[in-house]
């Protein structure tokens, strides 16, 4: 397959590797409970205590939820003692944002 890409038989000009991060990005976005966290993290940092409470959900789902998003590269951990606190990784969302947006061919 071409550098050009794949999609759609290389009509998007990407290559393949573009595309696949592209789409995991709005797999790992397109998740309602990750993005409630995402929005949540993104206007202060986090203790998974918290994060738990408003969610009203299992710890492992969180824990799970918490680990895709830090696996993606758009939220950070650091431990503190006993407690461990989330915040969103700087300028991560808008990279992705920028390379979802050139996928669908609305930035060039």
């Amino acid at each position: 397959m071409s550098e050009k890409g794949s999609c759609s038989e290389g009509s998007c000009g990407l290559s393949e590797e573009k595309f696949t991060e592209a789409l995991f990005f709005l797999r790992v976005v397109g998740d309602p409970t990750r993005l409630r966290i995402l929005c949540m993290v993104r206007e202060r940092e986090l203790c998974v205590c918290e994060i738990l409470e408003a969610m009203k959900l299992p710890q492992n789902l969180v824990s799970h939820h918490l680990r895709v998003l830090r696996e993606a590269g758009l939220i950070v951990s650091a431990r503190e003692g006993k407690f461990v606190r989330y915040s969103s990784f700087p300028g991560a969302l808008n990279r992705q944002m920028e390379e979802v947006l050139f996928v669908l061919g609305i930035t060039k």
